[in-house]
């Protein structure tokens, strides 16, 4: 289960796994968002009897984890305080008078919540419910924490995976990639024309390469400062991108010099199509 691809399903996994194996009523992940009403925001739930008022009921239930009148639910109270809130009696507590009689309605008598730390800080709080008031003795307390540390840590996992992912694939790009136009640079033009002429060799086929430059470019660099020669390479960049046709593949091989590889053109149409472009 902490190998799921996605966030999502790490979290409706490990609710589904405390219902199914557990046999408690209720399992819901929410996270805690620092936005003006500390909103505990539903990721994820799991019901054990999967009735349509219970999720219609969660499926609009609001939560904060503000220190107020609403906010002294466990859930709020595991995520203000970063340790778990235990055996809490719907039925009886006060904090929960504003969902007793759902809870009645929906026959939860019991509650606790479990804190997920991640990167020492509290990111959110596993909430379990169930219909005995009497739950969650110290076996039970011991195993959902454990849980609640894997799924804490899981969530780590896979956030930091994601980072992993965008730093290797802005790397990639910075290798790949002319900084200033966003247009595909030297190194990946290099590797474009070498498989460009090993499949027109494969095929008998006519490959050709035109050389375009930004003329006057250091002279609007000398004279209007080089913030103004960088825009101009842009807009020449943007221009040649919206006329290159499908096939074709441009890139920025130097300052205000860029190549345009036209597989199955000869010299002559080569030559044609280079004057369209600097029209």
């Amino acid at each position: 289960m902490l190998r799921a691809v996605q966030e999502h399903d790490l979290l409706h996994g490990m609710c589904q796994v405390i219902v199914n194996e557990g046999g408690y009523r209720l399992a819901h992940v929410a996270f805690a968002q620092h936005d003006v009403d500390r909103t505990l925001s539903m990721q994820a739930y799991a019901l054990g009897r999967d009735e349509p008022a219970e999720r219609q009921f969660f499926d609009q239930l609001q939560l904060t984890w503000a220190d107020t009148s609403l906010g002294q639910h466990a859930g709020a109270i595991a995520v203000r305080s970063g340790e778990p809130c235990i055996g809490r009696h719907l039925l009886t507590d006060p904090g929960h008078a504003p969902w007793r009689a759902d809870a009645l309605r929906l026959g939860y008598s019991s509650l606790s919540a479990f804190p997920l730390v991640i990167d020492a800080s509290v990111a959110g709080v596993l909430i379990i419910a169930d219909s005995d008031p009497e739950a969650f003795d110290a076996d039970e307390v011991r195993l959902l924490g454990e849980l609640s540390e894997d799924l804490a840590y899981g969530i780590a996992n896979q956030r930091n995976r994601i980072l992993r992912q965008e730093a290797e694939a802005s790397l990639a790009r910075t290798a790949f990639v002319d900084a200033l136009t966003g247009l595909p640079n030297r190194a990946l033009f290099h590797t474009q024309v070498q498989t460009a002429i090993d499949t027109a060799r494969h095929g008998h086929r006519s490959l050709a390469a035109v050389l375009l430059s930004a003329t006057h470019l250091h002279e609007v660099s000398d004279i209007l400062g080089y913030q103004q020669a960088e825009l101009l390479t842009c807009s020449c960049a943007r221009q040649l991108e919206a006329a290159v046709r499908e096939g074709q593949f441009l890139a920025c091989v130097g300052e205000g010099e860029f190549a345009l590889l036209l597989p199955e053109t000869d010299v002559g149409q080569a030559v044609r199509e280079a004057r369209e472009l600097v029209r």
